[in-house]
């Protein structure tokens, strides 16, 4: 993944979390995007995530849609590292200020039905001071949200968690995250409640995601 330096300081974190390398570009001295660094790093390190932010955190820079529709054309063509051909870098734009910019300053949404290869994120954290419900959302075309929605069917639930729910009965109680609703019959049911009780009590890792997703087309 390849970011604008300086930027928000979460995302180096966010990539070493997904075993993912970051990259960056320095910006330029005004903290404006420098397009053509940019392009220059995307064709050397070919990352498979261009990250953008807009505005920029903790500088408050807007990214200009041209500077953007630039970075856009350049990726159409790209190459992933380690990628198929034909495989290109999805440019992801971070919106989550996007409420205190400038009036008068475009969203990167109005790209979204141009390019297949933008995605634009947001969250409901910091204008509508919702950070504890973990809410965001994305727009993006019909074949990145596809991609997404497949990342996150596993249940949002462990890899502990899902191997002491042999049966599909046992992980639909699961998912109801303590174990207070869901089928409550069998041995088979009982004894895998029982397993995750007694790995909750002796494991600090939460066994289930109370987190909300949300994905828009």
């Amino acid at each position: 993944a390849l970011g604008c330096d300086p930027t928000y300081s979460m995302y180096p974190e966010y990539a070493r979390d997904t075993f993912t390398q970051w990259h960056t570009a320095p910006r330029n001295a005004d903290f404006t995007l420098d397009v053509d660094r940019t392009i220059e790093a995307i064709r050397a390190i070919e990352p498979s995530i261009v990250m953008l932010t807009s505005p920029n955190n903790p500088t408050g820079t807007a990214l200009p849609m041209t500077d953007l529709k630039r970075i856009l054309d350049f990726c159409q063509n790209a190459s992933v590292a380690g990628a198929a051909p034909g495989v290109h870098p999805i440019v992801v734009v971070d919106e989550a200020y996007i409420e205190f910019r400038d009036p008068g300053t475009p969203s990167a949404t109005t790209l979204v039905n141009t390019y297949a290869n933008l995605a634009v994120s947001r969250t409901m954290s910091k204008a509508f001071a919702f950070a504890g419900a973990r809410v965001g959302y994305v727009a993006a075309s019909a074949g990145i949200i596809n991609c997404l929605r497949i990342v996150r069917m596993p249940y949002h639930l462990s890899a502990v968690t899902q191997a002491t729910a042999p049966t599909t009965s046992s992980r639909r109680s699961a998912i109801c995250g303590s174990c207070a609703s869901g089928p409550r019959s069998g041995s088979g049911s009982r004894r895998t409640r029982a397993s995750r009780s007694k790995w909750r009590r002796h494991s600090r890792i939460s066994s289930c995601s109370a987190d909300i997703s949300t994905t828009a087309a």
